[in-house]
């Protein structure tokens, strides 16, 4: 309890020992991440005890959440395949803040020179998206996923009107 921290001394009031809690005191556990003290102190209502207090120290470390992304790829259509990144936290549902980015490499493994452009042509590409967490309680995270553009099929066609032997050509388009 924070009565029993002498402000002035740095010493507790009850066992006149050092002290390095400072802040305002909880009754309740914490939850987030970061470094915390705790301080026990016991008045003894039996006269064969005399009461006393202890303290340690301990720290909560940030969570690595859980990152995702996806790109199915599809058929070459002239325009971009972008990726979509998701991250969640512990409870696996509740989504972390934060903010991604994302480079695509050409080939199936996140090596070479990346663009941070969706891809359009035909081919296989990785995606990797890197995520910084905006939450104290969380670490950021990164995820990475291949993916195809497939060519798309040419459409071929020719017409010939055809007719009855004359000596000419019958050219087709």
């Amino acid at each position: 309890r924070s009565d029993y921290l002498s402000r002035a001394a740095g010493q507790c009031r009850r066992c006149g020992g050092p002290c390095s809690a400072s802040g305002t005191a909880s009754a309740t556990a914490p939850s987030n991440a970061g470094p915390y003290t705790v301080v026990a102190s016991f008045t003894s209502s039996d006269a064969n005890y005399t009461g006393g207090s202890a303290q340690t120290t301990f720290t909560i470390t940030p969570a690595t959440p859980s990152v995702s992304v996806s790109d199915t790829g599809g058929t070459y259509n002239g325009g971009s395949f972008p990726a979509t990144a998701a991250v969640v936290g512990v409870d696996g549902t509740t989504a972390v803040s934060g903010s991604f980015s994302l480079a695509y490499y050409v080939g199936a493994t996140a090596s070479g020179t990346a663009s941070a452009t969706a891809p359009t042509n035909a081919g296989t590409y990785t995606v990797v998206a890197s995520f910084t967490s905006g939450d104290g309680n969380y670490t950021g995270g990164s995820a990475q996923t291949t993916f195809t553009i497939n060519s798309a099929a040419r459409t071929v066609s020719v017409i010939d009107a055809g007719g009855t032997y004359n000596g000419n050509a019958f050219p087709a388009s």
